[in-house]
């Protein structure tokens, strides 16, 4: 049990430093990390350059993993055993 805890309480932190670059100096590191792992493509027909769908669809699985492990923390604090949870 606590080393669930302490995985969600490290997401939880790390969502929770994530929102804070977002909200001060509106920088995304999610978004930024999924730019640098999956760079935008270019469509060879029409020269536009088309943003990676890999890079969305694992943003969004990480901000659901960070939320799950939310809930798992807030789960824990409410239902949890009283010597990992505290």
């Amino acid at each position: 049990m606590k080393v669930i805890y302490v995985i969600a309480l490290i997401l939880v932190i790390v969502g929770a430093l994530n929102r804070g670059l977002v909200g001060f100096f509106d920088f995304n590191l999610v978004t930024w990390l999924m730019d640098v792992l999956f760079p935008a493509m270019t469509d060879p027909e029409t020269a536009e350059i088309i943003a990676n769908p890999n890079a969305t669809l694992v943003a969004n699985i990480v901000y659901d993993v960070v939320w799950v492990s939310a809930v798992v923390v807030i789960l824990m604090k409410i239902f949890g055993c009283k010597k990992c949870c505290k």
